[in-house]
């Protein structure tokens, strides 16, 4: 079962994501650099950019809350989620029983698990955006090579 944000007074016009981040111990980590993506059209927008297929593997980075994973996890054959966050991983585990849920720094992952063709899904914190990007577009076979699309 879901894990429900607290009711509080006065938190109109939150999303019960933020609020559920806001007062439990899956908040965001300031030293990680982390902002959780909450916005579902944010994420209708990303999954319709990726043009993605039934058959398609997704490495999603970062997935947070889990808000992307929900819409690929809907759309493609398989997402890994690879979380650097501890907590976030474990209820992330819980909360989807059909994606690699990988907790690691994403900058430390092989590339070779992925298959040719894998897609990104992302909302990247700002301090490895560069690093990441480059050892994604870096990558040569028989390391996943680049992705074919990246969103």
């Amino acid at each position: 079962m879901p894990l429900q944000p607290p009711r509080q007074e006065g938190a109109k016009g939150s999303s019960p994501a933020k609020q559920f981040a806001r007062f439990s111990a899956l908040g965001p980590k300031k030293h990680l650099g982390q902002n959780f993506l909450v916005n579902m059209g944010v994420t209708a927008k990303m999954t319709t950019a990726a043009d993605l297929l039934k058959t398609d593997v997704v490495l999603e980075v970062g997935p947070g809350l889990g808000a992307l994973t929900r819409e690929l996890n809907a759309r493609v054959k398989k997402v890994i989620a690879v979380e650097k966050d501890r907590n976030l991983a474990a209820h992330l585990a819980k909360e989807f029983s059909g994606v690699d849920i990988i907790e690691q720094d994403i900058l430390k992952f092989s590339l070779e698990t992925l298959p040719l063709g894998y897609k990104v899904g992302a909302s990247i914190p700002f301090a490895i955006t560069s690093p990441l990007i480059r050892k994604l577009l870096e990558a040569t076979p028989p390391d996943g090579g680049p992705p074919s699309r990246l969103v």
